[in-house]
Parts: structure tokens; sequence; C-alpha cells
């Protein structure tokens, strides 16, 4: 018998990573594509090839084709993202193509490989996301608002009840009362204008930043799993 590779077996692992983050981006109604650590662009959902591509063949024709002042500020931020790995950066706000776009970043790693997510939309007067596409319940989503306007204890709530824990785990998890665990709850139905765990995942899919929320709730338990085996 052969010994397999070990090589390919990190290339095939890197694949299939690649390959889920693209069902994953594809569910957004705004332009996302996706940089690795290398300078290469390695994926982008159907939007961005829509919105963005034009006559290029591929994002890096268009990143290339950019003037360097916005490249140059592209680039940039996303070094910044990289530096300060927080869940998501305030988007600038740059004229490409011809349309007024504002640029969100958010910095993923799988299997030791860091990628870059670049999200693009049209800023609304309130600054908000807004996405005709979809029923006026869905429309207005600011998740980035939300975690621009909270501390990061609201923001580790809500990714902890998005992936089903309930208000008393998140209790022990957080060191937090359980009527604390709801009122932030409560706080963030209100913020969205939601009524259901369901729509907030819905919010966050489109917009494209559930990315962020296994890696985030990966974050939460690391730092406080220990501390909750030692109260067992």
């Amino acid at each position: 018998m052969c010994a397999r590779d070990p090589s390919q077996t990190h290339s095939l692992r890197q694949t299939n990573s690649l390959h889920c983050l693209k069902e994953l981006i594809d569910f957004s109604l705004y332009p996302i594509c996706v940089r690795d650590n290398n300078g290469l662009f390695v994926l982008t959902n159907i939007s961005f090839e829509q919105e963005m591509l034009y006559g290029n063949r591929n994002a890096d024709g268009w990143f290339s084709g950019l003037p360097i002042d916005i490249s140059l500020l592209l680039s940039e931020s996303e070094l910044i993202s990289y530096s300060q790995n927080c869940p998501f950066l305030t988007p600038l706000s740059l004229v490409m193509n011809g349309s007024i776009w504002d640029v969100c970043f958010q910095v993923l790693s799988f299997k030791k490989n860091n990628y870059s997510v670049w999200h693009f939309y049209h800023p609304s007067i309130n600054n908000k996301l807004s996405i005709g596409k979809l029923p006026s319940k869905y429309q207005k989503i600011s998740v980035y608002d939300y975690r621009n306007d909270h501390t990061l204890l609201h923001w580790n709530v809500l990714n902890l009840y998005l992936s089903g824990f309930s208000h008393e785990s998140i209790s022990r998890i957080l060191s937090i009362s359980v009527g604390s665990s709801k009122n932030y709850i409560t706080d963030a139905h209100r913020f969205f204008k939601t009524k259901s765990r369901d729509d907030i995942i819905i919010f966050m899919y489109v917009s494209g930043f559930y990315l962020n929320v296994s890696r985030d709730v990966k974050r939460i338990l690391t730092s406080n799993v220990s501390k909750l085996l030692m109260n067992q």
C-alpha cells in the first residue's frame, strides 16, 4: 500500500473548505470576493461576477484595473483587518465602476490558510444594508451597525444564541445571569425588528456575516470552556 502524500491531503482539505465557503457567500445578494494571503482572489459569488467583473474574466483582472489610489486603499484596509483580527471592519465608501460602494472586510482561517472576505454593497441614506429583492421584513439589515454600536458581550451573546445555545447555557458560558442573556437578545430583536431567531439567521446569511458565527463561537468557547470544566 502506498503512503498518502501529506501535501495532497492538505490540498484536499483546503479545496473542501473553499467549496463550503463558496456555497456560503453565494447566499449573499451583495457582491463578495475572497482573497488568500498571497494576494490572489480565489472565490467570487454570483453577485460579484454580475456587478463587478463586466469585461474582466476574473477578480484579479478587475483589481488590477482599479485606479491605483483605490487599490492601495483596499489593500491597506485588508492588512488592517488581518492585524486587528476583528469580526469585520467599519466599511469604506469608494467609487468603483461608476457607482458608490461600501466595502467591508472579514478575515477567516481554514487549516492554517488565511483568507480575507470583501463585502460590497450600496450605502443607503441611513448607512444600513438595504436589500430590495427581499420581502420588507428582511430589508434594512444592519449587522455591522449592531456590532459597532454594541459591546463585545452583546455580540458574544448573539453569536451563541444564533448557534442554538439556550439562555441557561449562555449564562454559564459568559458568566452572566439568564435574565441578562434574555435582555441582550430582546435588544437584538428590537434592533433588527425581528421576533424569531430564524429571522436574524437569515439576516446574517444574506449579508454574508454568518461566516463569522462559527469562528466567534469557537473563540468564545475556547476562552471559557476551561472555566466551565473547573466549575463542574
